[in-house]
């Protein structure tokens, strides 16, 4: 019914979020137990946009960003992608290297029928990005991440036991304090030994001003001098 749906496990405990945007309503149900209606969407004063929050570690993440729902996802230590992160409305067309590859992109022309307002944003505060070994082969990620103090990397990238995994496609962005390995290849032969090869594709729309909800950004910038010599300049042909 075109509804976003959450499914949060903690523990032994299993919580489903509805969040109905139609009616104006969101249900909290434990499963097992019992289920509470509330009025209103989870959404902001501003219509702003959801934010998950864990004051620890998510293990395992996937699923679908519901094509009306603009949400982040935010944690105090290291999110672990276990499966594809994908938007409901968005396009692509063929396989990364193939002549006529269509990257994928969420268009902006509200008359496009693959147009949504589908938007993901994941932020590690104090750990890493890491697409997890029981993640699938050729995985997709539609997000923006930031890990402040990590890196967005593979789990055993190295390791021959794992093997080749195919492809991982972004759509998004990376901003990252250190740069994360994705996988092996053979610097021979150029076949690939372990790990993804990556297929990283900038969502254009954030060049427009967008960004996920409750999104850390930076509100000035600041440039500053003290002499010439710490001014950087490229002159063809040298000096």
């Amino acid at each position: 019914n075109e509804n976003a749906t959450y499914t949060i496990t903690q523990d032994a405990t299993t919580k489903v979020v509805t969040v109905d945007i139609p009616n104006n309503q969101t249900t909290v149900q434990t499963v097992g137990g019992g289920a509470s209606t509330y009025a209103g969407l989870p959404d902001g004063v501003d219509n702003l946009g959801t934010i998950v929050y864990v004051d620890g570690a998510i293990t395992s993440l996937g699923g679908t960003v519901q094509k009306d729902t603009e949400v982040t996802i935010s944690t105090e230590n290291d999110i672990v992608i276990s499966d594809h992160l994908k938007y409901t409305k968005y396009n692509e067309n063929g396989n990364p290297g193939d002549p006529d590859y269509v990257a994928p992109h969420v268009p902006t022309d509200k008359n496009d029928p693959d147009y949504g307002k589908n938007l993901l944003g994941l932020v590690a505060w104090g750990g890493n990005v890491r697409i997890g070994t029981s993640a699938p082969d050729n995985v997709d990620v539609h997000a923006v991440t930031m890990a402040r103090n990590g890196y967005f990397q593979v789990d055993n990238y190295n390791s021959a036991a794992v093997g080749p995994r195919g492809t991982a496609t972004l759509l998004g962005g990376a901003i990252t304090q250190f740069y994360g390995a994705f996988g092996l290849f053979n610097g021979q032969t150029g076949a690939q030994v372990s790990g993804y090869g990556r297929n990283f594709v900038y969502d254009s729309r954030t060049l427009l001003g967008k960004s996920p909800p409750y999104f850390p950004s930076m509100r000035a910038f600041i440039a500053f001098t003290n002499d010439i010599m710490d001014k950087k300049v490229f002159q063809q042909g040298g000096f």
